[in-house]
This record gives structure tokens, sequence and C-alpha cells, in this order.
């Protein structure tokens, strides 16, 4: 009777994740940068698209919440705040082009930046900042991870869609980052 009873309730928590995670998977979500102090910062928008338990997405960044800057030879979209930039980092190499309900590294990849001080020249790809996403309730969390992006200045092999590897991202000290979340709802 016991086992019965902890089968049944294993397949509706199965169903519940299942349902709640299509519903999170679906129409659109502000993406909002999270950081000290409770301030929030809204970036842009994401549309998510079922098709066959993948879920494309299309990312649609505020304009104008970023300045055009041009950073070591390339162009940047930039925040600025309090001394500091924060640089959307575009990724520049071919990923699998969707996300599931227990993958979602390729909107991790869409989501990289980079930060420095305004008066520092240059940009530096050491400085890489990842946020490594959570399914939640209604949405997305992100929590900032550290990360060197000089992986990204060649392209990687041939067959490599991530070439950013798990033991590249380091915890990020939250009191050392304006924005240290990141939540899609």
């Amino acid at each position: 009777m016991i086992k019965n009873y902890l089968v049944l309730l294993v397949l509706l928590s199965s169903i519940y994740s299942s349902v709640s995670a299509t519903s999170v998977l679906s129409g659109s979500k502000i993406i909002t940068l999270t950081g000290k102090g409770g301030k929030l910062i809204e970036i842009g928008t994401i549309h998510f698209h079922n098709e066959n338990k993948k879920v494309t997405y299309e990312l649609e960044f505020k304009e104008d919440e970023f300045n055009d800057e041009f950073l070591s030879m390339r162009p940047f979209k930039c925040i600025h705040i309090s001394g500091q930039m924060i640089c959307h980092l575009s990724y520049p190499y071919k990923k699998q082009g969707y996300i599931s309900e227990h993958d979602f590294v390729d909107l991790e990849y869409d989501l990289l930046f980079l930060h420095k001080a305004v008066d520092e020249y240059g940009i530096d790809p050491w400085n890489g900042m990842y946020y490594d996403l959570t399914l939640s309730e209604d949405g997305f969390e992100g929590t900032l991870k550290e990360v060197d992006l000089n992986v990204l200045a060649a392209p990687p092999e041939d067959g490599v869609l991530r070439p950013i590897t798990s033991d590249m991202l380091h915890d990020a000290d939250p009191d050392q980052h304006l924005f240290s979340g990141l939540i899609i709802k």
C-alpha cells in the first residue's frame, strides 16, 4: 500500500512539474536584472515558442536601457550605473537553437555580459558574467557566476556547441557586482 502511494506521489509530482514547466516556457516574459538594495532593471522581453518538447525563443532587449559603446574594436550595448558598465556580449557561434525544461544553456549563452569601470579603457573578457538559470514556479531565476570569456575569442572546434563548461564558472561575490541576479517572469 505504501509503495503504491509513493509511486502515485512521484507520478503526480512529475505531471505537476511538466505542466508547470510548460506554462513557464510559453508566451512572453520580462527579463530583469536584480541587484543591491532591491535595484531592478528591466532589460528586455523573451518570447517562447513550443515545438515538440523543444522551446525556441526570441530575445528583445529594451534599447532605452542600453547605450551604444565601441570597446576593444567591437560594438556593445551597455548599461551605465554608479561608475560601472555592464555590457551585453552577443554569443557569436552556432548553438542548438532551443531550450527544454531541463536544459537552458542556449538561453544562458544569450544572456552573457561583461563588466567594467566606466573609466577603464576597452573591455576585458576576463570579466565575464554568466547567469546560471533555474526554473521557478513562474519563470526563471539566474544566479550570477563569474567566467573568463576569453574562451570565445576564437571559434570552438567543429561540433562543440558549448565551449563554456561548468568548471569555468565561479561563484560571484554579490557585494562586488551591481547585479548578482536575473529573473525572467
